[in-house]
């Protein structure tokens, strides 16, 4: 035991001292300038809901079987650019049960009054679902259909600053 002992001091004393300052990073470093967009944005709630206002609206849902990504289009009625949003959604059966939900951040820059077909991955990753109102394929018989209930949970804008 005194041994084992001796020889772990040796080994601790005998490796070089670590400077903290010339250990590689193992981390990303911060960006500045990242840090100093995001300073500049307002983060405001979805205004789907209230008539007569600013809106955000999300159509066009498609997935089609044994792809890995699931597209949306998202028309910015609002009258500023919009530079962000999370969408919610909720994947259901034809039964409507809940089969996944998730919500996604999209960096998306639309200006006013104009829509964006936007990508991102997809809930199957096993490729087996595919949106009921998707193109189908012959193969679509051994496979499941879904529907998506979609809502927009947050929009990002830039802040408008008087010169």
């Amino acid at each position: 035991m005194k041994a084992l002992l001796t020889l772990i001091i040796a080994i601790v004393l005998a490796c070089p001292a670590v400077d903290a300052q010339n250990m590689r990073r193992n981390t990303p470093r911060v960006n500045r300038r990242t840090i100093t967009e995001v300073s500049r944005v307002a983060v405001l709630n979805d205004t789907v809901a209230l008539p007569g206002t600013d809106s955000i609206a999300v159509a066009g849902f498609e997935k089609p079987l044994r792809v890995n990504k699931e597209s949306v289009f998202v028309s910015n009625k609002s009258s500023r650019e919009l530079i962000s949003l999370s969408l919610d959604i909720i994947y259901m059966d034809m039964q409507g049960r809940m089969l996944h939900r998730i919500e996604r951040t999209l960096d998306v820059t639309i200006p006013p009054g104009e829509t964006r077909r936007v990508e991102f991955p997809s809930f199957d990753t096993s490729s087996l679902f595919y949106y009921h109102l998707s193109p189908s394929s012959s193969r679509a018989v051994s496979a499941t259909p879904f529907d998506v209930n979609i809502t927009v949970t947050r929009a990002v804008y830039p802040i408008i600053t008087e010169q």
